[in-house]
This record gives structure tokens, sequence and C-alpha cells, in this order.
């Protein structure tokens, strides 16, 4: 019973708090079309295939919430940009689906993402990137794993069938978010990244109940708000092998807010076959609606650089309260695959 009334608490916060209405990942840079369409394209190669899973509240449902994302993304520059500028274009699919198996709830998205990369100087050391993304969405609620009170025969459980009035479990909408980043290398070895994005432009109608036309107003709204981030990372070296990246990546949506900050260590193992170690320790910073700014979570995160290919490994340990359990923590491991790879070329931090 205590989990129950733990995981109808979790669906009322998800219904009730902006900020948890979308997925999001501690690995944010892993994920990029996902954190900002103007990523797209955005990587030292010609093509990226990438995943992502986060497994999380494992230690307070019966059932963990989980979230994945697999995405592909390609960079080319057309023929007849060739000789006049290193302006690139970005394309790219995403796949992310978000599940609850308390309730059997499942929140899939199919995304399109454009993005086109413009050189700002000769030296083609910074790029200002705008990109775009549209989605189809659809959320799903299994009801066959939810008991009602008029279910309970009294004594030994819930075997009756429910007089709740109930609506499809089944809802899709479009969606589009839009972005802008910007990169440079001022040095060699000095790289800044900066972006920002707008998501749910349309501020979409999620609601599972359908509106009944001879009603004035429509009781059962339930828009997602738009959600306006900000990203920024700086790569500075502090000797030939050893460089540190401050970053911060930060949310506002509704009345509540999210920050992820902190430090990537990157230590050079070898340059021969690009084999690099970084390590990372974030803090997370929330604000929900009406509420003070709290600390929720911090985040410790270990990445390998092999030649083309990126591999990370993070844990959340939650450091706030929630009813009267303290272990909301969660566990994310990433892949990325770089085909072609080129180093002439920087437009995303790792990881």
């Amino acid at each position: 019973m205590k989990k129950l009334l733990l995981a109808c608490s979790f669906l009322a916060f998800f219904a009730c708090n902006a900020q948890a209405q979308d997925p999001f990942f501690s690995q944010f840079y892993a994920a990029p079309i996902t954190l900002n369409p103007a990523l797209a394209g955005a990587f030292n190669g010609k093509y990226r295939v990438s995943g992502i899973y986060r497994d999380q509240y494992r230690d307070v449902l019966d059932a963990q919430f989980s979230t994945y994302s697999v995405s592909t993304d390609l960079r080319f520059t057309p023929d007849n940009f060739r000789s006049t500028s290193k302006d690139h274009i970005g394309v790219g699919v995403s796949f992310i689906t978000d599940r609850m198996g308390e309730f059997d709830y499942a929140y899939n998205q199919l995304n399109v993402a454009a993005a086109y990369h413009k050189s700002l100087n000769p030296q083609n050391n910074a790029y200002l990137s705008l990109g775009a993304q549209f989605g189809m969405n659809q959320k799903t609620l299994n009801y066959g794993s939810l008991s009602f009170s008029d279910q309970f025969n009294g004594t030994s459980g819930y075997v009756f069938g429910t007089n709740e009035d109930l609506p499809e479990n089944n809802v899709a909408f479009s969606d589009l978010a839009v972005g802008l980043n910007f990169t440079a290398n001022p040095t060699r070895d000095i790289q800044i990244f900066a972006g920002a994005t707008l998501h749910h432009v349309f501020a979409p109608n999620v609601s599972f109940f359908k509106f009944d036309d001879d009603e004035e107003e429509d009781p059962y709204q339930n828009f997602i708000p738009r959600r306006y981030g900000a990203q920024f990372s700086i790569r500075l070296p502090v000797s030939e092998k050893f460089s540190i990246m401050p970053r911060a990546v930060g949310d506002v949506q509704g009345g509540s807010a999210k920050v992820d900050a902190g430090l990537n260590y990157r230590f050079l193992l070898s340059s021969y076959n690009g084999t690099a170690l970084q390590l990372g320790t974030y803090a997370r910073l929330l604000r929900d609606d009406g509420s003070e700014v709290s600390l929720s979570s911090g985040i410790v995160m270990v990445g390998i650089e092999y030649s083309n290919v990126l591999l990370g490994l993070s844990y959340d340990a939650h450091i706030g309260t929630f009813g009267t359990n303290n272990h909301r923590s969660a566990f994310e491991i990433s892949l990325a695959y770089l085909g072609n790879y080129e180093n002439e070329l920087v437009l995303c931090p790792k990881f």
C-alpha cells in the first residue's frame, strides 16, 4: 500500500509540476537533439548514432521509471557551399520513450530535426547554428494495471469490474521546438559553447479527456507549458593532457525551474588512438511552482572516449526529500558512434 500511495503521488507530481512534464537526462550532451535541435549535425564527423538509457526511482516504486532515447544525425556540406564557405547542414531523427512500469504508462516521441551551421569568420573557428524540430507524440495508459475501490470484494482482493468513467487511454499530438547554438575556438585549445531553446512552441493540449463541443469551455484542458532552456560549456586546458569543462544547463517551464551545473575533467590517455577519460561532478537545483530553490541531487559521471566511440555512465544521488523516502536515485548509460571522424571541427561538446 505504501508503494501504491507513492506511485499515485508521483503521477500527481508529473501532472501538476511543469518541469516534470518532459523527459530529461543527466548526461545532457549525450542526447544532443533532445537538448537542442540546433545540435543536429553538430559533431566531428559525417554521421552519428547514439543512445542513452535512464533508470530511476527503482528503490521507491515496485516497477521503475525508465527513459531512453535513440537517435541518428548527419552532417554534410552542399556542393554549392564547398568553394565559398565552411557552412554545414545537419539533419537527424530521434525516438524517445518515457515509461512508468507501476501504471504501464508510456510517453513516446518521434522527432525530426534540421539545423544550419553558419561559419562566422574566415578562420572558421566560430559558428552560429539554428535548428528546428518537429515531433509526433503519444501518451498511453493501461487501465488494466489500475485498481479502484468499487472493484474490492471486501475480503480477498480487487475482483469486480469498475464503474469509473474513464477516458480513452491513448492521446496523440504534434509538437515543435526551435534552438540556437554558438560555438567558438578563440584559441586552439579553448572551446566555448552556448545555446538556447524553446520547446513546445504551440503548448499542445495533452489531456486524455475529449472535449464536449456542447460545453462553452473545455474543462479538461491540460496544456504542456512552453519550456525555455539555456546551455553553456567551456573547455579550458590546464596542461597538454588535462582540461576542465565547466557546464550548466537550465530549463524554465511554467512556474518550475531546473539547473544542472558542474565540472567535467578530461584526461587524454593516448593521442595516438584518441583515448581519453572524463570524470564529472554536478549538482541539480530545482524550484517547484511557488517554492524556493532547493538542492535536489548530486551527480557523478564517468566517460570513455576511444577513437570514434563514446561510452558514458552516470549516477544521480537524491539529496532532497519526497514523502517518507529519500532514495530517488537514477542511473544512466550512454553510447555514441561517430562515423568518418574528423578532428578539425568542434560544434558540440562530448557527454
